[in-house]
């Protein structure tokens, strides 16, 4: 008899959680947000970070689920880093706490209540607390096809039954590589540094859909992007926009990517130049210069190991975006031959100028092989910014630019 009760009792609470579960996910208790933060300090936030807050007003919870969260303690972090296999997290977090957090960073945060049925609410819900398990939160994270942002995209899809992927599946008249940079006109080095480790295959047309790998593209659109319900009525995606902070001193991101040709000429020649005229001064002394041997010891160095880092990532891991790179024709390991080269140079070791002109010499085919392949259709990358940076100066440090040095004072004695 007493088991009985036992028995009875536990079914009880059983059925007493079913109907506070049944509370809890409630389609019209709940409200989903979508959340755009601005850009951060950070190189990593320079593209903006978003997430969705799902709160239920009977029980007052109210959490932040995203999917840009990494951790440097992470077990074999750094080596999963270097070798492309960056592993992410899905998350939930208290909202409250955690947007207080981001507006002392001086970010702009927006939130996007979203109109949908109830049931749609209680789907997503349970999609997002599904995959914040953990069992079934870490992902391997896509720069471009699988991130942070691309994954809340694929929920606010969910949402409407794959209209929004429908609705923006046409040209965004632009590439992945032209789209990341927009974000990173503040800091030129580090557009010039990201685009040259990346390959071809981001120069590719990108639709709309494809581009939401930026919160600010989703932003852009799902603010007016409209579906039809279940009754048949075209209805607006976002019931309400709440700006809950807004950055102060920050510079504006421009509406398209405008390459820094003129930064990059300028650049340029304050290498390509010096590196005449110390040829031109040996010249007119008729003997080899310490200073013209360190700076080639410095530029093999600087290109040699530019050159090998790329062909590690290209060869050996998993960065795919630095796949198909034609950089590795600008700068390659070839390079760093010029440094024992450089260092008999400056000890004025027999065919020692032979030997580092050789090497760059050699630098510079590759180079220029590369311009003829540029031509073909079938290479589309879009390096003319390390095209500008580098070849002046290969130009300079090979034999075309001691032969131009030579004819300078040709050329000056004639006028």
């Amino acid at each position: 008899m007493r088991n009985i009760r036992n028995l009875f009792f536990i079914l009880f609470i059983l059925f007493c959680a079913s109907l506070l579960s049944a509370e809890q996910f409630s389609g019209d208790d709940l409200d989903i947000t979508l959340i755009i933060i601005g850009q951060g300090d950070p190189i990593y936030s320079y593209w903006g970070h978003t997430g969705l807050i799902v709160e239920n007003h009977k029980t007052g919870r109210n959490l932040f689920y995203d999917f840009g969260n990494f951790s440097f303690e992470e077990r074999d972090f750094i080596r999963n880093f270097v070798m492309g296999r960056l592993i992410y997290i899905a998350a939930a977090k208290a909202s409250k706490s955690y947007l207080r957090y981001v507006i002392t960073e001086n970010r702009t945060i927006t939130a996007y209540t979203l109109d949908i049925s109830p049931e749609k609410k209680i789907e997503v819900a349970a999609a997002l607390n599904q995959i914040v398990m953990p069992e079934n939160r870490n992902y391997l994270y896509h720069h471009y096809e699988d991130n942070c942002s691309t994954r809340i995209r694929d929920y606010l899809d969910m949402a409407v039954d794959g209209q929004l992927e429908a609705a923006s599946n046409f040209s965004a008249d632009t590439t992945y590589r032209h789209s990341f940079l927009r974000f990173t006109s503040q800091n030129t080095a580090a557009s010039w540094f990201l685009s040259f480790l990346q390959g071809a295959d981001i120069d590719k047309p990108v639709t709309v859909w494809q581009a939401m790998y930026l919160p600010a593209v989703m932003e852009d659109f799902v603010s007016g992007f409209t579906y039809l319900n279940d009754e048949g009525e075209d209805i607006p995606f976002v019931l309400n926009t709440t700006i809950m902070s807004s950055s102060a001193g920050r510079s504006e991101i421009p509406a398209v990517y405008r390459p820094a040709y003129l930064k990059a000429i300028i650049f340029s020649l304050l290498f390509f130049i010096p590196v005449i005229l110390l040829r031109l001064r040996e010249i007119r002394k008729n003997r080899q210069s310490k200073l013209f041997g360190t700076i080639n010891i410095i530029f093999g160095i600087i290109i040699g190991l530019s050159g090998a880092v790329l062909f590690f990532l290209m060869a050996f891991t998993d960065h795919t975006v630095s796949y198909r790179n034609f950089n590795i024709m600008l700068v390659n390991p070839i390079a760093l031959l010029a440094v024992p080269a450089g260092i008999r140079y400056i000890r004025n070791t027999k065919g020692s100028r032979v030997f580092l002109e050789a090497v760059w010499g050699l630098q510079l085919l590759f180079a220029l092989v590369m311009l003829i392949i540029k031509i073909s259709p079938a290479v589309s990358q879009d390096n003319i910014i390390e095209i500008i940076l580098l070849i002046p100066l290969l130009t300079a440090l090979s034999p075309i630019g001691k032969a131009a040095a030579v004819k300078i004072p040709a050329l000056r004695s004639r006028l």
